[in-house]
């Protein structure tokens, strides 16, 4: 297998506590990971030559995947299984409760709300470490975006509009500082670009992933395009587990934990035969590489 895991804790009466969820993944030999449907960074399918994309399941690219690969092939060796089960943003947490996936990757923010009582489930979940930093901004139609930067939604700015993913901590934020009929909520990330593309809104509201100009340029946008001068909040990025499987949050804690110390140590997908054969991480690395290689990608 993948390497020395522990499967069970022991309590003072000396009762095992098993982590069901590493058991059935062992068992079953596939990880069933929830992504983002289409989003530029995370889950995406691949351009091939003559711009031809392709949507097969070993066609997606991005760091959940690669976040994705990283845990199954410490778990479950080389011959490790994926499954990336496509989630939306309103059914994301409420997939992982139900079990429908084992680790959630669709790029979520870590709260202090979200550790205890995440809104649509009404449970907490486990987060690791983050795995990436971004910050909440506008983009758009030049003019709306000044707008929106000084939330001012009346006189020249009456015609505001902003499309943001629901379910989200954008919309909890925004939520406090426009009025409900100038936000256009979607719950996908290809009908957030559609909508702008198409004129519902007039800004869109998102980290830097989804609101970089070669994302919009590629979803059909040919208009004029400008970012915001603010970063509104902070969002640590981090996969996500269910709160009462604590050995499987450990392990997939890690994971990326030791993905990021073999980077530090020069640890790459091409020499790790070299330097690591037989420890716990090497097949992960053997199969994605170190988070900075993840990174470059």
């Amino acid at each position: 297998n993948g390497g020395s895991f522990p499967t069970t804790t022991t309590t003072k009466s000396t009762i095992p506590v098993y982590s069901p969820t590493l058991i059935q993944v062992m068992n079953e030999g596939v990880l069933r990971c929830g992504v983002p449907i289409n989003k530029h960074g995370f889950s995406s399918f691949k351009k091939h030559l003559n711009n031809i994309t392709t949507t097969g399941e070993d066609d997606r690219e991005g760091m959940s995947v690669d976040l994705c690969k990283a845990v199954a092939a410490s778990v479950l060796g080389p011959e490790y299984r994926i499954e990336l089960i496509e989630v939306e943003s309103m059914t994301r947490f409420t997939a992982l409760a139900g079990r429908e996936i084992d680790l959630l990757l669709y790029g979520d923010t870590h709260t202090m709300e979200r550790d205890f009582h995440e809104k649509g489930t009404g449970v907490g979940f486990q987060f690791t470490d983050p795995y990436f930093y971004d910050g909440l901004r506008f983009a758009g139609v030049p003019s709306a975006v000044k707008c929106a930067d000084s939330y001012n939604w009346l006189g020249d700015c009456s015609d505001l509009k902003i499309c943001l993913m629901a379910g989200s901590t954008h919309q909890d934020f925004l939520s406090t500082k426009f009025p409900p009929q100038k936000l256009v909520l979607t719950s996908t990330h290809d009908v957030y670009l559609q909508d702008f593309v198409a004129g519902r809104c007039s800004v869109i509201a998102g980290e830097q992933n989804l609101i970089a100009t070669t994302v919009v340029r590629d979803a059909g946008f040919v208009g004029e395009y400008a970012y915001g001068t603010q970063t509104l909040t902070k969002e640590p990025l981090a996969m996500v587990t269910r709160k009462n499987d604590p050995n499987w949050s450990d392990i997939s804690n890690w994971v990326l934990r030791a993905l990021i110390h073999a980077e530090k140590h020069n640890i790459t997908q091409e020499n790790a035969q070299i330097k690591i054969p037989g420890h716990e991480i090497f097949h992960a690395v053997q199969a994605v590489g170190n988070y900075g290689e993840i990174w470059e990608r």
